[in-house]
């Protein structure tokens, strides 16, 4: 796999700096594309740099406005190094953090405004304008109830499950979880990652309130030391006693009005120095499954509880994961 990395002002940076020709940036940002084919779900954004395919890896988004012109009234025009884009008011959406967002063509690739590029937006728009962008990431609070899973597992929805371990997430850990450590995994589904992890040598607490995960589980690995817990992580009040957190494709599946409920759990039942280590899913598209995420927002999210020591795109999924699974550890402040 061949990636270049997309920095938070939307510059792509090679070997630690940051590539400014502009011929370079609009042959890349020109090429943005979805990689085909697609899987399951929308594929990675990925563009063609010297005939080569590349893997973009965003920190924020794909696309950061660096300009915005007016067209016409409902009409504008988003430049981003040389590519132009054409959105309408209509199409904004507004974030936590008061960032406007779009998702721009038929590839519907994330755009997010640079702050430069939003004053001059909002300040184009006149003392009669208004505008009312959705929010960027929707509530579904339909997730935060066992019944919408247990029915997944039951209809077999349940296009999260690979049959096996994650070997982005075998990859991860087999590098960052070394000795002996008391491991949490939250959502922990049919529970090939928490039986390996315990064969691995660890001491594992799994949790899911899917009752058919749990069974599941226990049918297959009949005789496995894993203790397997029947719960709602947000309802668990255990005291810190965790040395790890392991986070797979959990985050995305929680209501996102709740995700920095998330970091807050887990920072209480880590104990000092403890530490977050996973994969979340990043695919810069509208909805999910159930609902992407990006690393800039872990980061903000998380920010005052613990301190983000690495995140990359992950070279070690799975086809249909290709360039979407990003490898994240967070250490516990």
């Amino acid at each position: 796999m061949k990636k270049l990395h997309i920095d938070e002002e939307g510059y792509p940076v090679m070997d630690g700096l940051r590539v400014d020709d502009a011929q370079t940036l609009k042959e890349i940002f020109a090429g943005l594309r979805r990689r085909t084919p697609p899987g399951r779900g929308p594929s990675a954004v990925v563009s063609t740099w010297g005939g080569v395919e590349i893997f973009l890896e965003a920190f924020s988004s794909p696309l950061i406005v660096q300009s915005v012109e007016v067209l016409t009234k409902d009409l504008y025009r988003a430049n981003v190094f040389g590519v132009s884009f054409e959105f309408s008011p209509s199409q904004l959406q507004i974030d936590d953090w008061d960032r406007l967002h779009f998702y721009a063509g038929a590839e519907q690739i994330e755009v997010t405004f640079s702050r430069k590029a939003q004053a001059q937006f909002l300040s184009s728009l006149g003392e009669t304008s208004e505008i009312q962008p959705a929010p960027f990431r929707s509530a579904a609070a339909e997730v935060s109830q066992s019944q919408f899973w247990q029915a997944a597992y039951d209809n077999r929805t349940d296009g999260w499950d690979l049959g096996a371990i994650s070997p982005s997430l075998r990859a991860l850990a087999e590098r960052t979880l070394t000795g002996a450590l008391d491991v949490l995994v939250p959502g922990a589904g049919r529970g090939y990652e928490v039986q390996w992890l315990a064969e691995s040598g660890h001491r594992v607490l799994a949790e899911d309130f899917a009752p058919e995960a749990q069974r599941e589980f226990r049918k297959r690995f009949a005789h496995s030391p894993v203790t397997y817990e029947l719960r709602d992580f947000f309802a668990a009040s255990d005291e810190a006693r965790f040395d790890v957190v392991v986070e797979l494709i959990f985050f995305c599946a929680i209501d996102p009005a709740r995700r920095r409920e998330y970091f807050e759990c887990c920072h209480a039942r880590l104990r000092d120095g403890g530490r977050l280590v996973g994969i979340f899913f990043v695919n810069h598209a509208p909805g999910g499954p159930p609902c992407s995420t990006t690393l800039w927002e872990i980061r903000e999210l998380s920010r005052g509880l613990f301190r983000m020591t690495h995140a990359a795109m992950s070279e070690h999924s799975v086809a249909p994961r290709l360039g979407k699974e990003y490898e994240v550890v967070l250490e516990k402040l």
